[in-house]
This record gives C-alpha cells, structure tokens and sequence, in this order.
C-alpha cells in the first residue's frame, strides 16, 4: 500500500527554520507557538502573499526572527505588526500601534497619543513641554492633513509634544526608496496608508525627547526594521569620493583609486534592476567586499564613501550572515 508523502510548502519551512532563534530572542511572554499560527494565518489570508512567500521562504525566517526581536506579536486583535509582501519578499511590518507598545514598556513614558491634523481643524501648540489643543468636528469633512503631533506623559508625570508639519512629513516620504522608484499603485505604505505614515513619522521624532531607559535599544531596533520594511529611506545620497573622520585621507591614491571602484560596484550590485530578490543582491555586494580581503582601516574608508541605503543593506547582508554561519556550526 502507497502511502503519500506529506510536503510542507516553502513559506512554513521558513517559519520554522526561525524557531530556533526565536526562542532565543523573544522575551518570556512572547510564545513561539502562537506566532507561527498567526503567521500562518496573515500569510495564507492573501494570495499573493502566500505566493510571495512560497518563492522567498528566506524572507519569511527573516521576518519571524524580527518579529522574536520587537517583541511585539502578530495577533491582528492587537494591531501592532503584521507580515507582509514587499519588495518580492516578506517583512515585518511596525504599525504607530507597535511602536507605542514598545515605548510604553520600556518604561521611560506612560502613554503616547499620535494623531494627523487637518485643514478645518483649530489646532494650538503650546510649546514641547504642555499638552496642545485641537477643536475639530469628526463628522464632517475635516480637509486634507497639513501635519500631526505626538503627546507623550513620562513616568514622572511630563508632558513632551513634538509637531511636524506637512512640508517635514513629505521631506521624510520623498526619502522612501519605495515611495520614489515605485510605480502608481505600488508606492509602498506611504502611498496606501498615508495618515498612519504621518502618525509614524511624528512617533519616531518624538523619542529621540524621551527619557531613556535600558530598553531604548528594542524601540531603536524596531524602527529600523520598521524603515526597512517601509521601502528603506535615502536621506543622503550615495557621494563618492567624500571625506569623512580622516579615514579616507589615510589611504594612499591608489588604495582610494581600488576603494572607490569597489564602492560603485557594491552600490550597481545592490541597486541594480536585475529581476532578483533584495536579499541576493545585498548578499552579493557584501561578499564582493569580503572577497577583496580588506583590513580594518580600508573597511572603514570604504564605508564612507558609501550612502546611508547601501550601508544599511550591507548590514542586513551581515546580520543575515551571521545566521548562517551559527546554523553551519550547529548542522
């Protein structure tokens, strides 16, 4: 008697290839065996994420383990992330919501309120140390955001406001790789979820006011997952050549000659057009630096002439890395 061989499909295989390093990441009240169920679910809900999924299971480990990092579970009753399709990948994606979680347990504040400001409403800011004011009728139509704001009370009973206007959010916007690059329709969540995007941006300069604690490094954390998941952000454009902490000037000319080559090389591989997942082309890069056996000095040479896009990537391709070098020890 036959008997059929059941297959597990490509994107669970990547949700359990991060049980391991989920477990060692996640905190105490995170439980792994939930979050693979509502993977699962986020996942299978939408066709094209499952099939994105099943072509990139890589980025669905990926995106368990950032998961495991933040802390923050995936139950859509909680709002606070969710699994998407980006990029021909899977990435975790940080509402405003999360954020907040993540900003109120680390314990520096006891609650923070965003919200956008529209035309009709009469808005009065008061300063960064008092609370505004807003007059606003929710029943009618309040014209087009102009700005937000974000109230934040620490736990020593302050209040920090921090504002932005319409001109500073679409300063941030514009920088969205995703925004810019991508075609009408497929702009990224600046173009689909635009008020959230404001109440993001806002959140995220108001921590740098906050009190710190110990556990500003996970909010850290996770806002940068959340700008990688938005599309990446270029707010410095790539500048070859640029001097920075004296690190270039100690090279010779024909060492700078060879770094600036291998800079513009790194910089095509990771941008380059070629119908290839993200992750490849970043691994790509970094190998061709590793390749070129570079000390110490030259690295950091090389890192300077390099734009904020592409060293983040590069990062990424070393995080990424690392896991597969502990995984090559364990096997």
């Amino acid at each position: 008697m036959n008997q059929e061989v059941a297959t597990i499909p490509p994107y669970e295989d990547g949700i359990i290839s991060a049980k391991e390093d989920f477990q060692k990441l996640a905190p105490a009240n995170l439980s792994y065996g939930d979050e693979e169920i509502f993977a699962i679910q986020m996942l299978t809900k939408h066709p094209f994420s499952l099939k994105t999924a099943n072509e990139n299971p890589r980025s669905v480990q990926f995106a368990m383990i950032n998961v495991a990092s933040t802390g923050l579970t995936l139950n859509p009753a909680m709002g606070y992330a969710y699994l998407v399709p980006r990029d021909r990948a899977i990435v975790l994606d940080i509402s405003y919501k999360g954020l907040i979680k993540i900003a109120t347990d680390a314990g520096s504040i006891k609650w923070v309120r965003a919200e956008c400001v529209h035309e009709q409403d009469d808005f009065t800011y008061y300063g960064p140390a008092a609370a505004p004011t807003i007059q606003t009728n929710p029943f009618r139509d309040r014209g087009p955001i102009i700005g937000a704001y974000c109230i934040a009370k620490t736990v020593d009973g302050d209040i920090l406001t921090e504002v932005m206007d319409l001109a500073a959010i679409l300063k941030i916007r514009d920088a969205s790789t995703a925004f810019t690059k991508g075609a009408v329709g497929s702009k990224g969540p600046w173009e689909s979820y635009f008020p959230e995007m404001c109440r993001k941006a806002v959140i995220k300069r108001a921590r740098k006011t906050w009190p710190y604690t110990d556990q500003n490094e996970r909010l850290a954390k996770a806002i940068e997952i959340s700008n990688e998941s938005e599309g990446g952000y270029e707010f410095e454009k790539p500048q070859i050549g640029r001097p920075t902490d004296g690190a270039w000037e100690a090279m010779d000319p024909e060492t700078q000659k060879a770094l600036l080559k291998l800079a513009a090389k790194v910089t095509d591989l990771i941008e380059s057009e070629e119908d290839r997942a993200k992750e490849d082309k970043e691994s790509d890069a970094w190998h061709a630096i590793e390749k070129e056996g570079l000390g110490s000095e030259e690295k950091i040479a090389l890192w300077t002439q390099l734009g904020s896009k592409i060293r983040s990537a590069l990062k990424r391709a070393g995080e990424r890395q690392k896991l597969v070098v502990v995984a090559d020890a364990q096997a």
